[in-house]
């Protein structure tokens, strides 16, 4: 993710917990991220309008070790860098149609706004340490020099009443059969590239284009 995220690492390590054992392949974001056309926004933007070419961005996103097993062998061949040049993508986006080539489930987690907002069921904050940002607020409050640092975001994520809730409290993660899953994951297997190609995992090096 970004280099301007702030996580509450022990919540989001909690709710990963609950999702699906270790091993099994998935893929976690906040659920704000909206499933988008592949490669949306840029030219060479495919599928619109169709359900099977949606997918959410990931900002941030989360693996799984049988997500990581699955895609190690793309990964050493530089899988996202060539999906990114290919699309002209930065890499939120380029997981985005790397994810949705191998149809890894996607399950939502409850949001990561960009501050100031906080809240005692989000995740963590974006734009931390963006100081620039701060002009584009509305209203004076954590307009102060140093507010959006991560110290400073950091201490108050500390306070008493944003304490993150159980899991069981939450609204928008509950248990397996009730999570926010993305099931739209097989547009890709109706490309001319999967015909010609079949499936990414069994893709050697030179192949990823």
């Amino acid at each position: 993710f970004d280099d301007d995220v702030y996580l509450r690492k022990e919540y989001v390590a909690t709710l990963l917990a609950e999702l699906q054992p270790p091993d099994f392949p998935m893929a976690a974001s906040p659920y704000n991220q909206q499933a988008k056309p592949i490669g949306y926004g840029r030219k060479k933007t495919c599928g619109v309008g169709m359900k099977q070419f949606l997918y959410p961005w990931g900002q941030p996103i989360f693996y799984s070790r049988g997500a990581m097993k699955m895609m190690e062998k793309g990964y050493r061949a530089n899988s996202l860098v060539s999906q990114c040049a290919a699309f002209d993508l930065t890499h939120d986006v380029g997981n985005q149609v790397l994810n949705w080539m191998y149809s890894l489930p996607m399950a939502a987690l409850p949001p990561l706004p960009s501050l100031p907002l906080m809240r005692n069921d989000y995740i963590g904050n974006h734009w931390v340490g963006r100081e620039e940002m701060r002009s584009k607020t509305r209203g004076e409050r954590d307009k102060s020099v140093g507010s959006w640092s991560f110290y400073g975001t950091h201490k108050k994520w500390m306070d008493p009443k944003l304490k993150h809730p159980r899991v069981e409290q939450l609204v928008t993660v509950r248990k397996v059969d009730g999570y926010k899953w993305y099931p739209n994951v097989t547009g890709f297997h109706q490309t001319l590239t999967y015909e010609l190609h079949g499936d990414p995992q069994t893709w050697e090096e030179g192949q990823w284009f």
